[in-house]
């Protein structure tokens, strides 16, 4: 996660990171095939500014500006079982 912040934002104040740098980056992740991993920065992310705010950081939590920016995360339930062994075992 390093490697993902630190070009971009990593060595700034948080007081000094928009919402739109910050849906900048995670779409870059996004665009690299890892929805899952974009949500995850995002939350952690969310808990920095949090922190942040109270500390006196920073003024806001710029990820609630963001929800439901990113593409959901798509769950593929597990295929069914078809053999007729799992059908009589039930």
């Amino acid at each position: 996660m390093v490697g993902t912040w630190f070009p971009s934002i990593g060595r700034r104040p948080i007081a000094d990171i928009t919402s739109t740098e910050l849906l900048a980056t995670l779409r870059s992740v996004e665009a690299a095939g890892t929805i899952d991993k974009a949500h995850t920065l995002k939350q952690n992310a969310g808990q920095v500014f949090r922190y942040g705010v109270p500390t006196g950081r920073g003024e806001k939590d710029p990820t609630a500006a963001l929800t439901g920016a990113l593409a959901p995360v798509v769950i593929t339930p597990p295929p069914k079982h078809t053999s007729p062994w799992y059908s009589t075992a039930l």
